[in-house]
């Protein structure tokens, strides 16, 4: 059984640190004599000091033993600083350090913060690029003293934004609402999708079970409107007024017209200008999320029907630049085909990963 639960033993806590930290001491030749500080030979009696003030810490426990362990505290009442993340090390590569950050984060926008910052050693590039790819910024370099001696590493500073819905400030991404445009497929739509869905994960966390990328810019062979399609899957519509709330409340835009029977449609942007994301609130695994995914993966595992796809979208295009509701009535009785042919394809698809596992 896994969990994570608030932790009041400094004792603890500088045990785990210690353990998660003294691998990167041996990895870098740290030593007390010349990073004292540091996490690996930190003292119990620095966290019990610092658990009297503002920091507040978290285990994360399986089978409840504590396997690591994350922190925040105060700083501004826009700013928190996330502090003392470590697992130890026969844990690694599960998953844990990023579940961790998720639920810190969360914490973190409970009580009001809206900016996220981590201080991080400048040479374990490793680390640094993994927090990047947790949609971390580098904002500055510190260098750090221990009195007037340098110390053997910089701090950099990273930090995200936690309450603001991603939304690129390029061109490549969005378009009028009432236009119906075309574009090469573009990285950028891939990296948005990444980066949204781990917000809407982080935002909504067991709310929800998954978020896919869905969608025209999903398919990386064709032209797509510029507008980036996600599908988010619920367990059942029981707590759909508490997801609809905090869909609205992180500034998303409920579209009652466009709902399905099995679906809610939201978007961000302006439903009189610039659109930018359209997002499907489904039941997970349900008819509605599998028609999505599976069209999805037999479009970008089939590229000849891809390509067929595409004609079918610039022929709808040309004939409908400035009407949208004719631009998909023009093409759905194609896609309701391909949707019916992906289907049978992932079934078959299934079998053989079966036979072969």
């Amino acid at each position: 059984m896994e969990n994570i639960t608030e932790l009041y033993d400094s004792h603890l806590i500088t045990d785990i640190l210690n353990k998660a930290f003294m691998t990167v001491a041996l990895q870098f030749n740290f030593t007390k004599e010349t990073v004292e500080r540091f996490p690996a030979f930190m003292e119990s009696a620095v966290i019990d000091n610092q658990l009297k003030n503002s920091l507040k810490m978290y285990g994360y426990s399986i089978d409840n033993k504590i396997v690591g362990c994350v922190g925040y505290s105060f700083f501004n009442d826009r700013i928190y600083m996330i502090e003392r993340l470590g697992t130890l090390p026969e844990y690694r590569h599960k998953g844990i350090g990023k579940k961790l950050m998720v639920f810190i984060e969360n914490k973190i926008r409970e009580n009001g913060g809206e900016i996220a910052e981590i201080h991080v050693i400048d040479i374990n590039e490793i680390l640094v690029k993994w927090y990047k790819n947790m949609n971390y910024k580098q904002i500055r370099i510190d260098k750090l003293y221990d009195g007037e001696r340098k110390l053997p590493f910089n701090s950099c500073v990273m930090n995200k934004e936690l309450n603001k819905m991603i939304v690129e400030k390029n061109t490549k991404i969005g378009i009028n609402n009432f236009t119906v445009e075309l574009h090469d497929h573009q990285i950028e739509w891939e990296q948005n999708a990444k980066e949204t869905i781990e917000y809407f994960k982080n935002i909504f966390g067991d709310l929800i079970i998954d978020v896919e990328h869905i969608g025209s810019t999903s398919i990386k062979s064709i032209k797509a409107k510029p507008i980036i399609d996600l599908v988010v899957g619920i367990k059942d519509f029981n707590n759909l007024d508490i997801i609809m709330e905090k869909m609205k409340s992180n500034g998303l835009t409920y579209c009652p017209k466009r709902d399905g029977p099995e679906s809610k449609m939201f978007v961000i942007g302006d439903l009189n200008g610039i659109l930018t994301h359209i997002i499907h609130l489904v039941e997970y695994n349900g008819n509605e999320w599998n028609n999505k995914i599976n069209f999805r993966d037999y479009m970008n595992n089939n590229i000849e029907k891809a390509k067929e796809y595409e004609k079918v979208k610039i022929k709808s295009m040309e004939n409908n630049t400035d009407n949208v509701p004719n631009y998909h009535k023009s093409k759905e009785q194609f896609v309701i085909e391909k949707i019916k042919e992906a289907n049978n394809w992932k079934k078959d698809h299934d079998f053989i990963v079966e036979t072969l596992v």
